[in-house]
């Protein structure tokens, strides 16, 4: 079942989500509520890893406040409304990919349920729609002049 997307403004920018998923919820609490800068500050020059990107709301808070944040998520539909997301943001890589080990490509197994986002890498014959990703060692992603590392991932 394909999501209805929505344009949305936050922050005098264009968004999208999608309103059968946790989009709104998501864009609520790590941009307007600021949840992360609650437990650490994001300044311009810093570099952020960000594993689990979904639909880019850390990338556009470190965005707006000029850092770099370099985003890693496999799932192709987050990806693409990622990428939509922060194109304003120029110079930020944005990776299809999951980072672990040293595996070549893993089976996302997709949950496919209206209002779910959690997908899951673990085998579950209940899901039935599965996407075949790319894999990235953490080791080949980690720079000397990292800053912070943003982990939402199983």
């Amino acid at each position: 079942m394909k999501s209805i997307v929505t344009k949305i403004e936050v922050q005098g920018h264009p968004f999208f989500i999608r309103e059968d998923k946790t989009d709104q919820y998501e864009v609520d609490l790590i941009i307007k509520r600021e949840e992360y800068l609650k437990h650490f500050e994001i300044d311009e020059h810093d570099v952020f890893i960000d594993i689990g990107a979904h639909i880019g709301t850390f990338k556009f808070v470190c965005g707006k406040r000029g850092a770099i944040c370099n985003s890693f998520e496999p799932n192709a539909e987050n990806f693409n409304l990622l990428t939509e997301n922060t194109a304003r943001f120029p110079g930020y890589i944005s990776n299809m990919a999951v980072v672990g080990n040293d595996d070549v490509s893993r089976t996302l197994f997709l949950n496919d349920k209206k209002g779910a986002d959690a997908h899951s890498f673990y085998i579950n014959k209940r899901r039935k729609v599965t996407e075949e990703v790319d894999c990235i060692n953490i080791n080949d992603i980690i720079e000397k002049d990292t800053t912070g590392l943003k982990i939402d991932c199983e």
